[in-house]
């Protein structure tokens, strides 16, 4: 595709003298005998560069450079100065000053003017890219302050070494700054205490070394909240890290919910504890008080009561079981899941007696919930100490409390 010149010169044997040098072939010729006519053909025909003589009657060269330089769609259009009169320095800098990149005094060679002329469209594309991308940036700026802007929980980026380049408002509101006191250029960990700041930096070494993002709680002493602390690498165009664009969520008001449903959770799994103790406390005493009956009755009516024993036994027993097992495992989700991992060898029996340990309940109440005496119980909590690999010093009710944390 040809490039366009405009050349601007009242006298019409100057203008064909341009083009014969430049050659017909090289470039798509506009041309214009006035600055007057040079103002209308730029608008119409948007060259992509003007060579202009400066002494033209009606509009003169300087005056139309002016004019040129003031209309957003030609002002960037560059302009090379023609003269053989106005060629002192003073003209020279006139002429640079109101916006011409450049200067030829007549008369001048081929070469030079071919030379000029290429110089010039090849830093007029340069320019053209250069401020495409700089609008670019502008316009990925405006995004990016949009996007901080509207999101209405604090966030930050900062360098790799914690210097704070960017800032919402929420953030800004957090560390108590008054609107016209700028965060940009500070590092972001001296705002925390020296122990929040160890934390913080040795997520972020494990961040930038990991790559990826990573979330964690921490409670923030900016505030009295605690915050879940999202955060994400930012890399440079060599895929280096650039640095940390970091999110801060506000989960006081989650985590009380939470512990609230835990609690509520917490109160039905004694309550099924309870029963279940109740439960078996009953059962027993029915047992029992049905193994004294068998004394008064015949060989048919033992075999009726043992058989009512046995089936009363089963039921009650498994059916009160399974709502506890079914509430512990609501209230302490991965107990079961952490202990089969660690110790895949225990039995379905020496898992029942880690949770009713886990809730720290005695070993009568536990030898009336499994229908065994108290030193079976006892025995049997010492077979659960070696399968667990405990010492002699190792509290059992303590490493089963700590198991699942």
């Amino acid at each position: 595709m040809f490039r366009k010149l405009l050349i601007v010169d009242d006298e019409p044997t100057n203008r064909q003298l341009v083009v014969e040098m430049l050659g017909r072939q090289a470039y798509h010729f506009v041309q214009a005998s006035n600055g007057e006519e040079c103002l209308a053909l730029a608008e119409q025909e948007k060259p992509d560069m003007i060579i202009m003589d400066w002494q033209m009657p009606r509009v003169d060269g300087m005056e139309a450079l002016r004019r040129l330089k003031v209309i957003p769609d030609l002002m960037d259009i560059p302009v090379l100065f023609m003269s053989g009169i106005m060629t002192t320095p003073v003209d020279l800098m006139a002429a640079m000053e109101e916006g011409a990149v450049d200067f030829l005094q007549k008369p001048f060679d081929r070469l030079t003017l071919r030379a000029r002329v290429r110089n010039m469209l090849m830093l007029s594309e340069m320019a053209i890219e250069l401020k495409q991308k700089f609008e670019q940036l502008e316009s990925s700026t405006r995004m990016i302050e949009a996007l901080f802007a509207g999101i209405t929980h604090p966030l930050v980026y900062y360098t790799r070494r914690g210097v704070i380049m960017h800032y919402n408002k929420p953030f800004g509101d957090l560390l108590g700054t008054e609107e016209a006191q700028s965060l940009t250029g500070r590092l972001i960990h001296s705002f925390f205490s020296e122990k929040v700041q160890n934390v913080h930096i040795q997520k972020d070494t494990e961040l930038m070394a990991q790559g990826g993002e990573m979330s964690y709680e921490l409670s923030c002493d900016l505030s009295s909240a605690d915050f879940l602390f999202s955060k994400k690498l930012h890399y440079n165009v060599d895929g280096s890290v650039a640095g940390i664009i970091c999110s801060m969520t506000d989960i006081t008001s989650l985590k009380r919910s939470h512990e609230q449903l835990m609690e509520a959770k917490k109160r039905e799994l004694v309550s099924s504890t309870l029963r279940l103790i109740h439960a078996s406390e009953l059962n027993n005493r029915l047992i029992s008080r049905l193994g004294d009956l068998q004394k008064h009755v015949d060989p048919t009516g033992v075999k009726i009561i043992s058989e009512i024993v046995k089936q009363n036994h089963m039921a009650v027993s498994q059916s009160v079981w399974d709502d506890f097992e079914a509430r512990f495992e609501n209230v302490y989700e991965s107990f079961y899941q952490t202990l089969n991992a660690s110790y895949p060898d225990l039995t379905p029996g020496e898992r029942k007696l880690c949770a009713l340990l886990r809730l720290n309940i005695s070993s009568k109440d536990i030898a009336a919930i499994t229908n065994q005496n108290p030193n079976s119980v006892d025995m049997a909590r010492y077979r659960l100490r070696k399968k667990l690999n405990l010492s002699q010093e190792d509290n059992l009710v303590d490493f089963l409390l700590k198991i699942d944390r």
